[in-house]
């Protein structure tokens, strides 16, 4: 079952996106997230509990890649 996390795209503009299981995401990791069939570059604000996790999957945007707090992938 995919987590679901609150990503900031800008300032002021918050998405909730389905994430793996698997996938080590924590507040203020940076990611990039598909959105309406657009990827956005983002910063993970909140990991929801499950019980506090939107229902509907298919509204939620998607969590494609991450760049834990120093990996370096994306600097």
């Amino acid at each position: 079952m995919n987590r679901v996390v609150e990503v900031e795209i800008e300032e002021g503009r918050q998405a909730a996106c389905a994430c793996p299981p698997d996938m080590p995401l924590h507040p203020g990791d940076q990611c990039i997230v598909e959105l309406d069939r657009v990827l956005e570059f983002g910063k993970v604000v909140k990991v929801l509990e499950p019980e506090g996790a939107p229902l509907d999957e298919k509204k939620l945007g998607k969590v494609i890649a991450i760049n834990a707090k120093g990996c370096g992938l994306y600097s």
